[in-house]
């Protein structure tokens, strides 16, 4: 008995709809982070005994000043605010002040850590988001990927052939022109956290 293999209609490729609405590539960055940001700001407001009162303007603020500190390195982050000639920088300073970026410096939560949950709720964050903007191609690729950790956990793996000795397995799908279109944390044998 033959089966029949139906041809694959869907058109490959990003989900345009998702950023008809985008300019500038920061468009695109903050549309993928969107989820993220609403929870970065629901969960460092709702932590016990801190006055943080986070707004989305702030949160954005903050995650361009440290996009920034990647680029231009100073020995500490408060140099960026010194008003001295070799180490002010005026766009930094006119965006959040010093001690702003502190209090939110301090009191940043990006999930409720409990045992991986920061992890799962990551990966269940960035598979929805990578989920949305692709329209699904007809071909998968699978690969392995490491993220560096060097501290003591249960998951961490380690391998000495590879170029990341020691870190997170995760494994990722991937189409043909290498976009990431899930990605799933390697847990050991049993697949449980």
């Amino acid at each position: 008995m033959e089966k029949e293999i139906l041809p694959y209609n869907i058109r490959d490729g990003a989900n345009v709809d998702i950023f008809a609405a985008c300019d500038t590539p920061t468009d695109v960055f903050i549309t993928l982070l969107e989820p993220a940001l609403e929870n970065i700001i629901y969960e460092s407001n709702m932590q016990n005994g801190k006055v943080l009162n986070l707004k989305k303007p702030e949160i954005l603020a903050f995650l361009g000043i440290n996009l920034f500190m990647g680029y231009h390195i100073l020995p500490c982050w408060k140099h960026y605010w010194i008003i001295q000639e070799d180490l002010y920088i005026a766009c930094v300073a006119k965006l959040m002040p010093r001690n702003s970026f502190g209090k939110v410096l301090q009191n940043l939560y990006v999930w409720i850590i409990r045992h991986f949950q920061y992890l799962i709720n990551m990966k269940q964050h960035w598979n929805g988001q990578f989920y949305k903007c692709s329209n699904g191609p007809k071909e998968l690729s699978i690969h392995e990927s490491m993220i560096i950790f060097k501290k003591r956990i249960s998951v961490k793996q380690y391998n000495t052939i590879q170029p990341i000795k020691r870190g997170y397995k995760f494994w990722l799908s991937t189409d043909q022109n290498g976009y990431m279109l899930g990605l799933d944390l390697f847990q050991g044998k049993n697949e449980k956290l």
